[in-house]
């Protein structure tokens, strides 16, 4: 499957998503995101998007520190807020906007509401291996 500049960022959006708490621990955080697979996951507070954690923020903010990842919680080193696009938005405009802000990862809304990811590696592969049941 090829992929176009102009495929909408709707077409790579990723629903499922891992989602932790701002008071996890990082060894939490990190055991899910084993678990799951993934490379990232979404910080969730009073129910809605706070913020997002990868496993880049664990390896630099943590474990490069010396930090004790089973005393450091989630909201410590997270990015937030989540920068975001809508759903509409072409693929090269969502590359751009990763490349301009050195990140790998943008939420994605619809009518303003956080509704997904979208990532590099969802738009460079629609199999995206995530384990369904995230």
């Amino acid at each position: 499957m090829s992929v176009s500049l102009l495929d909408s960022v709707s077409d790579h959006l990723l629903t499922k998503y891992l989602t932790v708490l701002p008071t996890d621990s990082i060894v939490e955080a990190a055991r899910k995101m084993s678990v799951k697979n993934c490379t990232e996951a979404v910080v969730v507070g009073d129910g809605a998007p706070m913020g997002i954690i990868t496993e880049r923020d664990v390896l630099y903010k943590v474990v490069a520190t010396g930090s004790d990842p089973s005393l450091t919680k989630v909201r410590a080193v997270m990015s937030f807020p989540i920068h975001c696009i809508d759903e509409n938005a072409g693929v090269g405009e969502a590359l751009l906007k990763m490349k301009d802000m050195r990140m790998r990862r943008l939420g994605v809304t619809r009518k303003g509401k956080f509704i997904g990811l979208v990532t590099y590696k969802s738009i460079l592969s629609k199999d995206d291996n995530r384990d369904p049941n995230i």
